[in-house]
């Protein structure tokens, strides 16, 4: 799948799940991104729409943090 740029707090939402998932070992869920970023959870729902859609991850239906991350 090709990859397509994010925008600045695309990058900064897709560089936190890295960080989260290196250090926790699990996805953060969507309200710990919405607390990290002080966002509504709508708002997440909306950059990890975006991030997928450019094809930097893969999310999982019916799981608030299935993802993984696309190398």
């Amino acid at each position: 799948m090709e990859k397509f740029n994010l925008t600045e707090k695309q990058k900064q939402v897709f560089d936190y799940i890295k960080q989260y998932f290196d250090e926790a070992g699990t996805m953060p869920m969507h309200k710990d991104i919405a607390a990290k970023f002080n966002v509504s959870m709508p708002t997440v729902a909306k950059h990890l729409m975006a991030i997928e859609r450019r094809g930097w991850i893969k999310r999982a239906k019916g799981l608030k943090n299935g993802m993984t991350i696309l190398d």
